[in-house]
């Protein structure tokens, strides 16, 4: 048996930034995997304990937002697991009832076995992007959202490429958000608003200009804002849900970044 750890940095109780790494990364595992998701996972009267199997893969979480974020576009069937908190206290749920549920599983018991059948998830907040039209019925802007922050402070966002180059149809476009982190507290004469108007094809796109912001394509599709060299998060403020703004047509900025650090 191999114990892969696929993310152990998640911020407590995120339930976004969970969300996307086990969509983005679980869900690709081989048949048959048994995955557990310990996030926000503090026993409570109204929670329920889930073996969700999707993918012919087996996953063991609370249903607290998570499942409806990962799942909900999935075909999938779940059992409520039964907790009976064995030590006396409900602090510890992925020893006293995860890795238990895990062990039948891997000695052959059916999920049918272990739990009553569930019909539905709760359901939980999406970040979504949304589109805006201009007076010729086109799209002229996209108001996407930071989703997931990685170990290297690239910043990803709720849209991928596939639909803003579906979007953007070959137009000039500008990407917006403000900034905070070390470049609100920089000299005056820098501006505290990021633009960037090109997309880079990886983070070294030009040695020449390291340390500067740049947005490029992330490994699961999804548009990244990134820094060569540095960490968009802390340089720039970057976090979970933060707006950013991106208008199509003619560009008012800069080619490029405009922050040089």
């Amino acid at each position: 048996m191999n114990v892969v750890d696929v993310a152990h940095g998640i911020d407590p109780f995120d339930i976004i930034a969970a969300s996307f790494v086990v969509k983005a990364s679980c869900l690709e595992f081989p048949e048959g995997t048994v995955h557990i998701i310990d996030v926000a996972s503090s026993a409570a009267p109204r929670n329920q304990y889930l073996l969700i199997r999707c993918r012919n893969q087996y996953f063991v979480m609370l249903d607290n937002g998570i499942p409806s974020l990962v799942f909900g576009d999935e075909s999938w069937e779940a059992v409520v697991l039964s907790y009976n908190m064995p030590s006396g206290f409900g602090n510890f749920v992925a020893y006293d009832l995860y890795c238990p549920v895990v062990a039948r599983l891997l000695n052959g018991e059916d999920m049918s076995q272990l739990g009553s059948p569930c019909a539905k998830f709760e359901s939980a907040s999406r970040l979504s992007h949304t589109l805006g039209m201009n007076d010729q019925g086109e799209i002229s802007n996209i108001e996407a959202h930071v989703t997931y922050i990685d170990h290297y402070g690239n910043a990803y966002l709720d849209i991928a490429y596939e639909e803003f180059d579906r979007i953007r149809k070959n137009r000039p476009f500008e990407l917006r958000f403000s900034a905070g982190g070390i470049m609100q507290l920089a000299e005056t004469s820098i501006k505290k608003r990021s633009t960037i108007s090109k997309i880079s094809s990886s983070y070294a796109f030009d040695d020449s200009m390291g340390h500067k912001l740049l947005l490029t394509v992330s490994s699961v599709g999804c548009m990244q804002i990134a820094v060569n060299g540095g960490n968009a998060s802390k340089l720039f403020g970057l976090h979970v849900q933060q707006l950013v703004t991106i208008s199509f047509g003619s560009i008012t900025g800069a080619q490029g970044a405009l922050f040089e650090l």
